[in-house]
């Protein structure tokens, strides 16, 4: 017995149903999650905005504070990090390249260290996801931070969340 082919079977209305469709479910494929990781567009915040405790699904954490001191714990990798670190945000320098300034009181990226080693130096970018900010790790311009490797900040006790 010979099987029809799907175009005799569903005939030309069924085929072009079915390129209509095709898009839509590209789309929402995308916005599940299920293609690539599309890196949002970064957002600039104030200090204000960065302060409190961040953590990630992974159980790191991270709490900035006013006076640019850091603290993290769960800082992935093998490099032995110090628990105590600082911390500041990116600002243009007059030769138009970017460093890490104390007196920069606002930016889309922030610098962290706790130690002296490579692994416990990185770039928190901030990026507004879904109405809330998060900061990503990832400092690779063509990737993106899975949503586990996300920190987000953490309702603290006795601290009304804020709406951005």
């Amino acid at each position: 017995m010979i099987k029809k082919t799907a175009l005799a079977r569903w005939g030309w209305v069924g085929l072009i149903v079915a390129v209509l469709l095709a898009p839509l479910a590209l789309l929402s494929a995308a916005r599940a999650g299920l293609i690539g990781y599309q890196r949002p567009d970064e957002v600039v915040v104030g200090q204000s905005d960065m302060l409190g405790t961040w953590q990630d699904g992974f159980g790191m954490t991270l709490h900035l504070g006013l006076d640019h001191r850091a603290t993290a714990d769960g800082i992935p990798g093998t490099a032995s990090c110090e628990r105590e670190g600082t911390w500041m945000f990116y600002a243009r320098s007059e030769s138009d390249v970017f460093v890490s300034e104390r007196s920069a009181a606002e930016g889309q990226e922030a610098f962290a260290s706790f130690g002296k080693s490579w692994d416990c130096e990185f770039t928190l970018s901030v990026f507004r996801v879904h109405g809330e900010y998060v900061l990503c790790t990832v400092d690779d311009r063509d990737s993106y931070c899975t949503d586990r490797e996300l920190l987000r900040r953490t309702t603290e006790l006795n601290t009304p969340a804020t709406m951005p």
